[in-house]
């Protein structure tokens, strides 16, 4: 059996773009189409629906090494810090800090910090957190793509802890924050 949600794709330019975001996909509106029904009747099969993208690509791929480093996936730990490095050119000691759930951008910084307590505390956050992000310059949409992100990133980080997926970039472990 196939599931076309669950394909792995080892090159990022070799991926679908709303996969991976390649090239770096810039903010703006993304039409998706589902091959599958969810619970929402509005997303059944065949529908689209438009999503807005307004959190940068390289806050996202923070957010990305963040949530693989809460979870210890290797292989998204390992694909995440290649795709930061070399096509969105974030220095080592940002992908460093963004491992740790940091960043050395200050609005990033908060995104980041945001993410990760969302990922370590399955959601359970105050609303010091929320606070901390709003004054960071987020709106509350932002937020909203801020969690989805993080769901997104659980979602493809246990698929590949499950499958135990070859890593087919240069191997970083990730660590286990949780």
């Amino acid at each position: 059996m196939h599931l076309a949600f669950t394909t792995i794709y080892g090159l990022p330019e070799d991926a679908p773009a709303i996969l991976y975001g390649c090239p770096p996909q810039p903010a703006g509106t993304r039409t998706l189409a589902l091959e599958t029904s969810w619970d929402l009747p509005a997303l059944g099969p065949g529908a689209t629906a438009n999503v807005d993208v307004t959190v940068p690509a390289a806050t996202r791929e923070r957010i990305a090494l963040a949530v693989a480093n809460v979870n210890g996936c290797t292989y998204c730990n390992s694909a995440h810090s290649y795709i930061g490095k070399n096509m969105l050119k974030l220095d080592e000691a940002e992908i460093a800090a963004n491992r740790a759930g940091r960043s050395n951008d200050p609005k990033a910084e908060a995104a980041v910090r945001f993410a990760q307590k969302v990922a370590v505390t399955r959601g359970a956050v105050a609303n010091d957190d929320l606070r901390a992000v709003r004054m960071a310059g987020y709106s509350d949409a932002q937020l909203v793509e801020i969690v989805l992100h993080v769901v997104l990133n659980v979602l493809t980080n246990y698929v590949n802890e499950v499958f135990a997926t070859d890593v087919d970039f240069p191997v970083i472990a990730a660590q286990r924050a949780a």
